[in-house]
C-alpha cells in the first residue's frame, strides 16, 4: 500500500469515528474510487436506499471523470482539447478550450498574483523534471537521484505567466513560449470537488463528505451530529502518521498538503512534491499544512501557496481569502491562524 493510500485509509477512518450514522429514515452509503487523478477517493452520502445513493454516486463519477479529463497533463481524449493539448500547441498556435478549462485559468491567474507568484501553474517545465525523477525512483529506487540543477533552472526560463495568453471571446488559451507547460495539479482536485458538490446539492443531497485525496468537502451536517470531524495528520519524529487535531465543520472544505503524502529518497533523504519556485526544490520548513474554506478550490490552492510561504505572509493570505489554516513546522512548532481554533470544538 503507497503513504498516499495509507494517509487517505487515515484520515477517512477518522471521519468515520466521529460520526455513527444512526438516521432512522436514511442509510449511509459510501463508494471508493481509484481512477480519477491518480489518488484514492471516497464519496459518503445519506439516501432512503440503494437506488436513490447510485444515482448520486454517478454524479460523482460523472463529474470526476469529466474534470480529470479536462486537467488530465499526461492523456488525450477523443473530440476534448484539455490541458495536454494545449501544452501541446505551446509556442504553435492558441487552442480553443470549454468554458470549464478556461474558467480554472483565469482563477489561477488571480491566484497568481495574489500569492505573488507563489501559486504559479506555468512551473510545469520544473514540475515536469521532478516527476520523472519520482517516477524512475519508483521503478528502481536503488537509482533514485535529484534532477539536474542546471537543468532545473534552463526550466524555471520558462514558467511565466505572462506567457499564458486567454482570448475569452474566442475560449482559447495560447502559451506563447514553446518550452512552457501548465500543470494544475495544486488546483485541480479542488476545483473538481467544488464542482461535484454543487452538482450534488442541485440533486438534493443535503448531508455528505466527497474526500478527494485529502481534499474533503462536507455537505450540510451528519444526520445525528450538529458537526463532521475531520483528522487533521502530521507526523511525528520517526516520520509515522499520527492525528494531531480533529477539525468540526459544516458546509466546507478541509484540504491538507504533507511533505510525507507524495515523496521519493535520494541518499537517505525525502524529498517531496512540493516544489519552491524560488529555490526550485522542495520547500523545506513544515512538515504539513491544512487549511478550512468555504471553497474547496480556494483550499487546495492556499494549502500548496502556505507550504511555501513564510507563516507571517501566509497568514495575511489566509485571511485576505476568509480562510483558516494550522502550519505543522518540521522542527515541533505549531502556527494557527487567529480563528482556527474556532473548529477544534464541536
Amino acid at each position: 500500500m503507497s503513504k498516499i493510500l495509507r494517509f487517505i485509509l487515515s484520515v477517512f477512518m477518522i471521519i468515520l469515528s466521529g460520526c455513527s450514522f444512526n438516521n432512522i429514515s436514511e442509510k449511509r452509503y459510501n463508494e471508493e474510487y481509484f481512477s480519477y487523478f491518480d489518488t484514492y477517493s471516497v464519496f459518503e452520502c445519506y439516501a432512503k436506499n440503494e437506488d436513490e445513493f447510485k444515482i448520486y454516486s454517478d454524479i460523482v463519477k460523472n463529474e470526476l471523470e469529466k474534470y480529470h479529463s479536462y486537467f488530465d497533463i499526461y492523456n488525450e481524449y477523443p473530440q476534448l482539447n484539455n490541458i495536454k493539448t494545449v501544452n501541446d500547441n505551446a509556442g504553435i498556435k492558441p487552442v480553443e478550450v470549454n468554458e470549464e478549462i478556461l474558467n480554472l485559468i483565469e482563477e489561477c491567474q488571480n491566484c497568481y498574483e495574489q500569492t505573488e507568484g507563489a501559486f504559479n501553474i506555468a512551473m510545469g517545465s520544473v514540475l515536469r523534471l521532478w516527476h520523472d525523477e519520482r517516477a524512475a525512483a519508483e521503478e528502481n529506487p536503488d537509482l533514485a537521484k535529484l534532477p539536474d540543477m542546471d537543468n532545473l533552472k534552463e526550466a524555471a526560463k520558462h514558467i511565466s505567466f505572462d506567457n499564458i495568453e486567454l482570448d475569452k471571446d474566442n475560449s482559447t488559451v495560447f502559451i506563447s513560449d514553446s518550452k512552457e507547460s501548465l500543470d494544475l495539479g495544486a488546483i485541480a482536485k479542488g476545483y473538481a470537488a467544488k464542482k461535484t458538490v454543487e452538482k450534488l446539492k442541485e440533486a438534493g443531497v443535503d448531508s455528505a463528505l466527497l474526500n478527494l485525496g485529502g481534499n474533503v468537502c462536507v455537505i450540510g451536517k451528519p444526520h445525528d451530529k450538529d458537526k463532521w470531524v475531520i483528522g487533521i495528520e502530521n507526523t511525528d519524529e520517526e516520520n509515522n502518521i499520527i492525528i494531531a487535531d480533529k477539525v468540526y465543520v459544516n458546509d466546507t472544505a478541509v484540504v491538507s498538503s504533507g511533505d510525507y503524502q507524495r515523496f521519493y529518497t535520494v541518499d537517505g533523504k525525502n524529498y517531496h512534491h512540493i516544489i519552491d519556485s524560488k529555490t526550485l526544490m522542495p520547500s523545506e520548513e513544515f512538515k504539513a499544512v491544512t487549511v478550512i474554506c468555504k471553497d474547496s478550490c480556494i483550499a487546495d490552492m492556499l494549502s500548496t501557496s502556505l507550504f511555501v510561504m513564510p507563516v507571517s505572509d501566509g497568514k495575511k493570505l489566509a485571511e485576505d481569502y476568509g480562510a483558516e489554516a494550522v502550519w505543522y513546522h518540521k522542527n515541533g512548532d505549531i502556527d494557527k491562524t487567529s480563528g482556527y481554533e474556532d473548529y477544534l470544538t464541536d
